[in-house]
């Protein structure tokens, strides 16, 4: 009976102990394989109005380089909100095995005043080319314009974000 009641009283401290120290998991931010990319262009943005005020922004462009293996590049969000412009792991693109790397994505706008930028992103201070978005009131247009890789809006490093649906898009279709 003695070592019975030994083991349950070990058990329970261990499990105890366990309890204490355990930590809720944070997702560690995914490893970006990169190459030396440091020349393209961002040739087209296009806005397309779509129903109940939401509407669809397409980037298309190229890259300079091209990679074999796991190297990707990114289109970044910047905005007041967040120090880093935030690349989103499942938007990212392999490159193209010989240059050039050409490239289309088209995502949804989210309802609303907007004012963020997005850039193409070959490394975490590497810009190819951005481009604003704003829209001023609930009930007005969207309005893209290209702007300078280096300026204010844009001229931090980024974070890649893994997507565990916590954070931003939470659209699921947004940027």
């Amino acid at each position: 009976m003695n070592r019975w009641f030994v083991k349950a009283v070990v058990a329970l401290a261990t499990a105890a102990a366990v309890a204490v120290t355990a930590t809720p998991a944070v997702a560690e931010e995914p490893v970006w394989e990169r190459v030396e990319c440091l020349t393209g262009t961002l040739d087209e943005t296009q806005v397309v109005q779509e129903t109940y005020d939401l509407a669809q922004v397409a980037l298309s462009g190229s890259l300079d380089c091209g990679a074999s293996g796991k190297a990707r590049f990114g289109f970044a969000r910047y905005d007041s909100r967040t120090y880093n412009g935030l690349v989103y792991e499942p938007y990212m693109r392999a490159y193209a095995y010989t240059a050039p790397s050409p490239f289309s994505i088209s995502k949804y706008v989210e309802y609303g005043p907007v004012d963020f930028a997005l850039c193409v992103v070959t490394d975490y201070d590497v810009r190819i080319g951005c481009v604003r978005l704003t829209r001023e009131d609930w009930d007005r247009k969207l309005y893209a314009f290209p702007i300078k890789t280096d300026d204010p809006m844009v001229d931090r490093p980024v974070r890649v974000v893994p997507w565990d649906g916590s954070e931003r898009p939470v659209c699921g279709h947004c940027w």
